[in-house]
């Protein structure tokens, strides 16, 4: 894993623990909504294995 993709999955980690919105954790960390949105959805997208992306 890339630096910023740790990076990113880090952001993401800490924002699902805190219990807070996603507007709110950027806000406080000083993150695009929009961009924070883009990582997730790349970082749920990979987690997902081709075959059953294929198939779902």
């Amino acid at each position: 894993m890339t630096s910023k993709k740790c990076n990113w999955k880090k952001h993401i980690n800490a924002w699902e623990n805190s219990g807070v919105s996603q507007a709110e954790y950027c806000r406080k960390n000083g993150i695009s909504v929009k961009t924070f949105g883009y990582h997730k959805r790349r970082m749920a997208a990979a987690a997902i294995p081709p075959y059953f992306a294929r198939h779902l």
